[in-house]
């Protein structure tokens, strides 16, 4: 079936979050049989869904032998040995899940920043001043998130705590581009803007650069603060 998401690869065998669902099943198995791809079942019950409507809201992830994906009911795990779940209510976006288990993901629907353990026991947590969507790592123990109003959150975590801090400035508003790379923090925002932040002096008012912003007439090239229109 289709996805939205990124596959995951386990075990030969290839995980998909499916955007319509088999039956009541939401992530779709596709095997190899040496000269073919096919499709062979299918986990995750999740019930009660209107044909068509969101239900996966992340790729599916690996720690141990559980997948953990978040959906319209929350960030669940499924064990693949035992096909138990569990789950965590009001989650948005993509889990952030590093190599010792440790799980963080946005919650109180977007309010709230927190940190699980492997079987989905809480931590700790943050209430954020805004609301946000989306969640990026360096994989080095940070993460990072930007609100409604282009406020920018980074925070640090370990096994047993999790602190949050919060930008003085503000840029435009976001709704689905950021990532992180060496040491940058990249934003796309609404206005059409790629923003590129030192996430280590992220606590200052002052940012790397601005990459460009397209308009359909001339490129707007902002660097160091300092404006070039290029016709």
């Amino acid at each position: 079936g289709s996805s939205l998401y990124a596959p995951l690869l386990y075990n030969n065998t290839i995980y998909l979050s499916s955007e319509y669902g088999y039956g009541d099943n939401w992530i779709s198995l596709v095997k190899n049989n040496g000269t073919d791809y096919y499709y062979d079942s299918s986990i995750l019950t999740i019930s009660g869904i209107t044909y068509g409507s969101p239900t996966m809201l992340s790729k599916p992830y690996l720690y141990g032998n559980n997948i953990f994906v978040n959906t319209v009911n929350g960030l669940i795990s499924y064990n693949l040995n035992t096909g138990l779940t569990n789950s965590v209510s009001g989650t948005i976006g993509n889990p952030i899940i590093d190599a010792n288990g440790n799980i963080c993901i946005l919650t109180n629907n977007g309010n709230s920043l927190a940190l699980f353990d492997s079987n989905l026991n809480s931590i700790d947590s943050f209430d954020l001043d805004g609301n946000c969507n989306m969640l990026v790592s360096d994989y080095s123990g940070n993460v990072y998130t930007v609100d409604e109003n282009g406020y920018i959150y980074y925070a640090s975590y370990d096994g047993s705590s999790l602190s949050c801090s919060k930008t003085s400035f503000n840029i435009n508003p976001i709704t689905t581009a950021m990532t992180y790379y060496s040491g940058k923090l990249y934003i796309g925002d609404n206005n059409g803007i790629i923003w590129a932040f030192n996430t280590d002096n992220l606590d200052e008012d002052t940012f790397e650069y601005i990459l460009l912003k397209l308009s359909k007439q001339n490129r707007i090239v902002i660097i160091k603060n300092k404006y070039y229109l290029e016709e």
